[in-house]
Formats: C-alpha cells, sequence, structure tokens
C-alpha cells in the first residue's frame, strides 16, 4: 500500500462551499507566490475528482488530507466536519487529519480534539511554527487528550515561510519531551491507532 502522508485539503468544492475564506487564504500564502511562484490557491482550488485521479495516477492508495486552522491570527480554518465529511465519503482512499490549534485557546482545542474523536477522525496535524514550543507544559493537556483518545499527532517541523511562523519553534528535538514523557501511551495506543489509519 502506498500512502501520501501530506496532501492539503482545500479542494474547489470548499472555496465553494466556505467563499469568505478564499481572500485570506491568498493573502496568507502570498509569500509563497513571491519567493517560489507557487500559487497555492490556484493549485488547491480544483474539484475533488481532480485531486482523487491525480494522486491514483501517481500510485497513491491512500492520502491523508491535513487540515489548516490559522485563528486568531487569520480568518480562515478548514473545519472538522468538512475534513470528516471527506472521510466518510471516500473511506477507502481519504483519511482525515484536521489542524490542532492551541493558539485559539487550549480550551478550544480540548473540543476539538473530542470533536475529531466523535467524527471517527484517527489523528491531527499541528502547526508549532504558529503558537510555541509543543514541548511547553501548557500544551500537555492536549497530547494526554489525545492518546486517551487514542489520536495520532502528525507535527510540522522544518522550514516555513508563511506569515507568522517562527523556525525556533520548528526544531524536531522539541519533540523529544513529549514523545519521552508519553512513554506507555505511545506504546498502547500508537500501533493500533496507526493500523486504523492505515485503513
Amino acid at each position: 500500500m502506498v500512502i501520501d502522508w501530506h496532501v492539503h485539503a482545500g479542494e474547489a468544492e470548499f472555496f465553494e462551499r466556505y467563499p469568505k475564506y478564499v481572500d485570506t487564504f491568498r493573502k496568507f500564502w502570498e509569500p509563497f507566490i513571491r519567493l517560489y511562484h507557487i500559487d497555492m490557491y490556484k493549485m488547491m482550488n480544483q474539484p475533488l475528482d481532480a485531486k482523487l485521479a491525480m494522486l491514483a495516477q501517481a500510485g497513491v492508495d491512500r492520502a491523508v488530507f491535513i487540515g489548516l486552522d490559522l485563528t486568531p491570527d487569520f480568518d480562515f480554518k478548514i473545519p472538522i466536519e468538512y475534513l470528516a465529511e471527506l472521510q466518510r465519503k471516500h473511506p477507502d482512499k481519504i483519511t482525515a487529519f484536521p489542524a490542532l490549534n492551541p493558539k485559539k485557546g487550549l480550551e478550544a482545542a480540548l473540543a476539538d480534539i473530542e470533536e475529531m474523536a466523535a467524527q471517527g477522525i484517527k489523528g491531527f496535524k499541528a502547526f508549532p511554527c504558529f503558537w510555541g514550543d509543543p514541548s511547553d507544559r501548557q500544551y500537555y493537556p492536549l497530547w494526554e487528550r489525545a492518546v486517551d483518545k487514542g489520536l495520532i499527532a502528525m507535527f510540522h517541523m522544518g522550514s516555513q515561510i508563511a506569515p507568522g511562523a517562527r523556525l525556533k519553534w520548528c526544531n524536531p528535538i522539541l519533540l523529544d519531551d513529549v514523545a519521552m514523557d508519553f512513554p506507555e501511551r505511545v506504546l498502547r495506543h500508537g500501533r493500533a491507532s496507526a493500523q486504523l489509519a492505515l485503513r
């Protein structure tokens, strides 16, 4: 089985359903146009069927569609329910990983984890580059709740030129404490969760 673990959600159907996000989305990705000549909106604004066909042509059996939540800095988010709907409509092709964003408040992020679990979501994508050191103990309730729900955590750790991003929060060593401080849960839940995500 070939799995693409990093496919950004945000199809033509998404922008048709949430047209208020178009301008904000284009503004957020402007550095990629200016520096790399990559128009993220043009690249992503295609029908879901076309995206799935492109993945199939590349030999991909399943794709993890990741979300983005830029609040409160930018009025943009891909709602959990939208990603859950993609997964329900294409259970053999799509695994949904919404964004987890504690910058909008810890309680709101904990509520998002609860919603993800209730919607049958297998995991989430976290972007520490926008909100801080993931090993900071203030965020530990998130990782505790996530492992209790059996969710897989995917972290963006690497370069990022988007507005507001900080490289100092993208150092992979920052995840060492998180992994070491949850060893039993990682061993107990991680393997089963990974197998579920692949189905």
